[in-house]
């Protein structure tokens, strides 16, 4: 690879990595997000450079699978993960967005298929990784916490997201909230969700249709709390940067709400 040819690129929101397979950006306040789009031919992500974005399969705009609002100001609308700190109830995101906390260093790696965030921040590292499965309708998750510190830490690793499921406009969002229904199965360590409304002509019939699809959110480690209420995760008067119920780690499990909590052992 020519170095020089991608060294022209960089400024002072980031730059390409030497062989010029990522864009590399070094901190989150771009002039615009800026966006990954990845897609694997049917399932696909949006994910900018502080975290907001959306899920959709097949289609972009008619199957929507989370809720985003375009906002290239704010850029306030994602798929989010926090991370409390059991003992001192510090709460940061593993992205920018939304609790848009000081760190120590930020990165967001946006390449070919998959983008990482990296942060540093009080003694601890983290690394999340996106991107969707290759040949599957869905996307993998992969995170990283590391304590470089000599005192063990309690976490809460908390997703947060809303669902959608179809073409469902923004302006009828509380609405089409009433036609989602969900179900945690702990067996599984999953959420799944169906929608009966799905605004899009059919072949046959009523527009207004069943989704054919169903959606699930699932984790690989002990669920040990889950919520679907946005009551008690957000809160009344209370916002993606202040979310009520994962702030104190309150939450009901009836509706969705997916965290998991363990001690890491000192790192020498």
């Amino acid at each position: 690879m020519n170095k020089a040819r991608y060294d022209s690129f960089t400024n002072k929101y980031g730059h390409f990595s030497d062989d010029g397979y990522e864009f590399i950006v070094t901190r989150p306040d771009t002039p615009r997000p800026w966006a990954n789009i990845i897609s694997n031919g049917d399932y696909g992500l949006v994910v900018t450079q502080a975290g907001g974005g959306f899920s959709w399969k097949t289609d972009v705009n008619l199957n929507r699978l989370t809720r985003w609002n375009q906002d290239l100001i704010r850029d306030d609308w994602g798929k989010w993960l926090y991370l409390r700190d059991l003992d001192s109830g510090e709460l940061r995101s593993l992205a920018f967005q939304p609790m848009q906390v000081a760190y120590d260093v930020y990165r967001v790696h946006h390449g070919l298929g998959y983008s990482t965030f990296v942060q540093q921040f009080s003694g601890l590292s983290s690394e999340w990784i996106l991107f969707p499965a290759k040949e599957a309708p869905l996307e993998i998750w992969l995170v990283t916490l590391k304590n470089s510190g000599n005192t063990p830490r309690r976490l809460q690793l908390a997703s947060y997201f809303e669902w959608n499921l179809g073409a469902g406009p923004d302006n009828t969002r509380e609405f089409h909230k009433l036609f989602i229904e969900t179900s945690y199965h702990q067996s599984l360590q999953t959420l799944l969700a169906t929608k009966t409304l799905w605004e899009v002509p059919a072949k046959r019939g009523h527009w207004n249709t069943d989704w054919p699809f169903i959606a699930f959110h699932a984790v690989s480690t002990p669920v040990s709390g889950w919520d679907t209420s946005k009551d008690v995760l957000i809160g009344r008067n209370g916002g993606f940067h202040n979310p009520a119920g994962i702030k104190t780690g309150t939450f009901s499990r009836t509706k969705w709400f997916f965290s998991w909590a363990w001690q890491k052992k000192t790192v020498a």
